[in-house]
């Protein structure tokens, strides 16, 4: 029996003109610990650019899959503008 996935945190940073701020992610359980079986997880993670000027987030998600920990690191750019 595998153990699954533990622990999803995304974290997420922007520009100095830009804010951002995340969400709890759905799918934990009371203790703050991923509930077993929650399938899809989901996160809304919200930027205010009040500059309008083109924004970049550099987002990173940590988890540990059946003992393994990993982290991925990446960055976004083509956001359209509004």
């Amino acid at each position: 029996m595998t153990a699954g996935a533990a622990s999803l945190p995304l974290q997420g940073a922007t520009e100095k003109t830009a804010s951002a701020r995340t969400a709890r992610p759905n799918g934990y359980g009371a203790r703050g610990a991923l509930a077993p079986n929650s399938g899809n997880v989901t996160q809304v993670f919200q930027i205010a650019n009040p500059e309008q000027k083109s924004i970049a987030i550099k987002m990173r998600i940590k988890y540990t899959l059946n003992g393994s920990p990993t982290q991925i690191m990446d960055e976004f750019s083509a956001f359209p503008t509004l």
